[in-house]
Formats: structure tokens, C-alpha cells, sequence
């Protein structure tokens, strides 16, 4: 199944994916997607009403399950952070080996 395309040195490449790569795409979407509404439903609300009351209940929210919300937002951003300087460094190794590798004279 043909899925997208991509324009590379002037030639036009097709990327053949089979079921399981389509599927994964597609659940790798959707968690992408979850984790930005999930944010757009955490912070609006920071600290909420952890006690809960009669008169409105639907404005109710468990303090252990908001702490993990805010920790597990928190997790991911630090992972996406570290993979990102991962990634500087691993660039700046490759492109100035001379700085980390000293040759004999």
C-alpha cells in the first residue's frame, strides 16, 4: 500500500508500507494526538478541586491521578529534551572528530 511520498534529489520516491507499519503510524498519530489534547485538558485546570463536593461533582479531580498527569506530561518533555541534545552531540561528534580524537604527532 502507497502512503506518501517524498520529493529527494529531484526524483520522487515512494515509501511502501506494509499493515503493520500503517498501523503503527496510525496508533503513533493518535498518542501524539492524546498527549497534546491531554495537555490542553491538564494545565487549563492547574491545582483543581481535590475535595470533593455534592453541589458540583463534575469539577472534581483525584490528586493522585492529576500528580501523575502533571509528572508524566513533565517525563516526556525532559525524554524529548535529552533525545534532542542526544542528538546535538552525536551531530557535533560526527562533524568535528578532530576535537574529541586526538591524532599522534
Amino acid at each position: 500500500m502507497v502512503i506518501f511520498f517524498s520529493y529527494k534529489k529531484t526524483k520522487l520516491i515512494f515509501f511502501l508500507l506494509d499493515g503493520s507499519d500503517f498501523t503503527d503510524a496510525v496508533l503513533n498519530l493518535f498518542l501524539f494526538a492524546w498527549f497534546i489534547v491531554g495537555q490542553f485538558w491538564t494545565w487549563p485546570v492547574y491545582m483543581p478541586n481535590f475535595e470533593f463536593g455534592l453541589e458540583n461533582p463534575n469539577k472534581y479531580c483525584h490528586r493522585n491521578v492529576y500528580i501523575f498527569t502533571l509528572v508524566h506530561i513533565g517525563f516526556v518533555y525532559v525524554m524529548f529534551l535529552a533525545a534532542i541534545l542526544f542528538l546535538i552531540a552525536l551531530t557535533c561528534c560526527a562533524r568535528f572528530p578532530h576535537l574529541i580524537v586526538k591524532t599522534p604527532r
